[in-house]
């Protein structure tokens, strides 16, 4: 004996059948969109992650660049230095002959 669904009548076994796939389908449907939706939160966390690496490379580019121009500075401080050392020593002989004639006249 059939089993009165409603308006449409009693099922039989085809219209069971039916229900029974699309309810399936539909379970199958709701994985997916489950499925789909961590798919998408995990590429928006692996984009933030990548968004972060490339904030970091950029700060790491800018702080070699720092280096690099601090010992740039650094190697012409050095060779100023260098420079005016070597003016002092060639004017060395003039400036003790200068200091000698200074105490001289002071005597």
């Amino acid at each position: 004996m059939a089993i009165f669904r409603g308006d449409g009548g009693a099922g039989d076994a085809n219209t069971d059948v039916t229900i029974n796939a699309v309810t399936a389908k539909a379970l199958e449907a709701d994985t997916s969109a489950t499925n789909a939706s961590t798919s998408a939160s995990t590429a928006t966390t692996k984009a933030s992650e990548a968004s972060t690496s490339a904030t970091n490379a950029a700060t790491s580019a800018s702080t070699a660049s720092t280096q690099a121009t601090n010992a740039s500075n650094s190697q012409v401080q050095q060779a100023q230095a260098k420079q005016t050392q070597l003016t002092l020593q060639q004017h060395q002989p003039v400036l003790q002959q200068m200091q000698q004639d200074t105490h001289q006249t002071q005597l």
